[in-house]
């Protein structure tokens, strides 16, 4: 394998040797932004071994990782096509519960959002939960009827007595005479 040299200190290393700096810096930055539950995530990470006594690779792990933060910072997923908000806490319980659970092999976080699911809000596409979305409908109703009254004193539609009374209409036969 083809070396590369360092230009400050003038020492040989490899091309998969740099990678792995790379993605330990990445893996370091990720730990930052988890704070306190860093070690509960570290530990998840675990859950995707293939072997009891395996590990998984550190480019994967900091593909999972990132995967994750964004449920830990969103706190939004999808099961099966329907989205879905937790907090921060139930995340935090989630992880615990799959990590007491000691599962090996997962593919992926599915395990996670069906326990997470259990106790998270559901959303729309939009991103609002059945309440924000009824207070919105609410809002836009209260707003369409407001622009839709009338600005004389009746407070409902107009009848067709009304209308007719209003045009002064006696009969059909007034309204066909009449110059549109």
């Amino acid at each position: 394998m083809k070396s590369l040299t360092c230009p400050v200190c003038q020492s040989k290393y490899t091309l998969e040797e740099a990678a792995t700096t790379g993605a330990l810096r990445e893996l370091v930055a990720l730990a930052a932004r988890f704070g306190k539950v860093w070690g509960l995530a570290e530990e998840y990470m675990d859950a995707f071994r293939t072997q009891q006594w395996g590990s998984v690779s550190l480019k994967k792990r900091v593909r999972l990782l990132l995967e994750l933060i964004r449920l830990w910072e969103t706190g939004e997923f999808a099961v099966n096509g329907k989205h879905y908000r937790a907090d921060r806490t139930q995340i935090r319980a989630a992880l615990n519960t799959v990590c007491n659970a000691e599962k090996i092999g997962f593919n992926n976080h599915n395990y996670l959002y069906k326990v997470l699911q259990d106790g998270a809000k559901r959303i729309s596409a939009a991103g609002e939960t059945a309440a924000e979305e009824r207070k919105r409908e609410n809002n836009r109703r209260r707003k369409s009827e407001v622009g839709s009254r009338k600005t004389d004193d009746s407070d409902g539609p107009m009848t067709a007595a009304q209308y007719r009374d209003k045009e002064g209409i006696k009969s059909l036969a007034d309204q066909i005479g009449r110059d549109m």
